[in-house]
């Protein structure tokens, strides 16, 4: 429900950002908006929206590590997808579509630290390594809506394959 709430109120906030220009001007100032989304509705919205969907879907109180699996997904679209961007745009050369080698590379280093901590093996390797896959892909909409509910699919999959989920 909170989610519910936030993802609401962030959908109101940029249609008023959109709809008046002054509003957005004062918005794009505070520099947390990137040049594509000046016009456009925010990652944010579609970030809050994919960590929803993945809550909904994919944590169940029921079953041991549904909870682990959503944060896992969720880490890495935030930490994992910031590192990537960082190293992506500062040192990346070597183009892979509209990404870097330098970038996924700090993705799924990234995502495997992460995963370490928080999944059993090799559960946290095959779900970096897919999850890296689905990062490096340029997908509708916002990849920041797609990457944690992939993740977590894939990493809900690779834990009944273990036998950790049944």
């Amino acid at each position: 429900i909170g989610m519910g709430i936030t993802i609401f109120l962030a959908f109101v906030i940029e249609v008023i950002r959109l709809s008046h220009r002054k509003v957005n001007h004062l918005v794009l100032l505070l520099g947390v908006h990137r040049k594509s989304e000046e016009n456009n509705l925010s990652g944010l919205l579609w970030t809050l929206s994919g960590a929803f969907f993945t809550m909904y879907f994919f944590e169940n109180p029921q079953v041991a590590l549904t909870r682990n699996i959503v944060l896992a997904a969720l880490l890495w679209t935030s930490v994992s997808d910031t590192s990537a961007a960082i190293v992506g745009t500062s040192v990346g050369r070597i183009r892979i579509g509209s990404k870097t080698l330098e970038g996924s590379s700090a993705y799924f280093l990234t995502a495997l630290l992460l995963g370490y901590f928080v999944l059993p093996w090799p559960v946290f390797l095959w779900g970096a390594l897919l999850s890296t896959f689905f990062e490096a892909i340029k997908w509708p909409l916002n990849d920041n809506f797609w990457l944690p509910v992939l993740s977590a699919g894939a990493l809900t999959q690779i834990m009944i394959r273990y036998g950790y989920i049944f």
